[in-house]
């Protein structure tokens, strides 16, 4: 079950076409205030409006990813369902351990990223209301000297980087799909089938290496019991005639 927020995405494509140039200062933001001496270039205000402008980037690139996750979690259900239509009923166990698996993947990603997607839109509306920013936005002003650049601009980058745990390790890129989470598993079926008959292969060539040398011994101990009946035979007839002789 996942709780949907309030998201605009169209909105945020001209965020920067529409960012008003009168938002309230914030003294967390800085010290110029309180500190006559201090040394930034930079006005609340102008700070104010980069860190909005980062926020509202933020939001725009979570709504995108949020559509992509949302996306193919349907795309891995629909597959699902028609893999399971076409199953018998030992592929069909696998077939829903692997959606199961994938899916469950996919539902905690999207509910992180309804999470932070949600801070954000509290955050701007913060920002918008000329309210003191919540914890994260703090973080990102407090390294303001520490983003300078020339001409009096904060990078964006730099701004985002600042956030700690609010910058996310995600990229707008293809899923984790049901699809390749089963091509997975045939390539490590057919990798250990390979394996197994490598190894009947190779026990049936030992056997047959055994075997044939056996047969060797076997005809070798052939050939020395004939020679050894031979020798008997004729022993028993030089025995016979030296007998008779003696008679004789």
């Amino acid at each position: 079950m996942f709780y949907c927020f309030p998201m605009q995405v169209e909105s945020t494509k001209s965020s920067s076409a529409t960012l008003s140039h009168n938002v309230p200062s914030y003294r967390s933001l800085s010290s110029r205030e309180d500190c006559p001496s201090s040394h930034t270039s930079f006005s609340d205000g102008e700070l104010a409006r980069n860190v909005k402008e980062g926020v509202k980037h933020r939001i725009f690139y979570l709504s995108e990813q949020l559509r992509v996750e949302k996306a193919s979690r349907d795309e891995n259900t629909m597959s699902y369902l028609k893999l399971v239509s076409k199953a018998d009923r030992h592929q069909a166990p696998h077939i829903r351990q692997a959606f199961e698996r994938v899916n469950q993947r996919t539902s905690a990603t999207i509910a992180h990223i309804e999470r932070k997607l949600y801070q954000c839109h509290l955050q701007l509306k913060e920002l918008e209301e000329g309210c003191s920013p919540t914890s994260s936005v703090l973080k990102v002003g407090s390294g303001v000297d520490s983003h300078k650049q020339p001409g009096g601009r904060v990078s964006y980058s730099k701004l985002s980087k600042s956030g700690g745990e609010d910058n996310l390790p995600i990229n707008i890129a293809r899923p984790y799909t049901l699809e390749s989470h089963l091509s997975g598993m045939q390539q490590r079926k057919f990798s250990d089938k390979k394996y197994v008959t490598q190894q009947r292969k190779l026990l049936l060539q030992k056997m047959k290496e055994e075997l044939t040398e056996a047969k060797k011994v076997h005809t070798g101990l052939q050939v020395s019991h004939q020679s050894l009946k031979e020798r008997h035979v004729t022993d028993v007839r030089e025995i016979l005639e030296s007998l008779q002789e003696k008679k004789a």
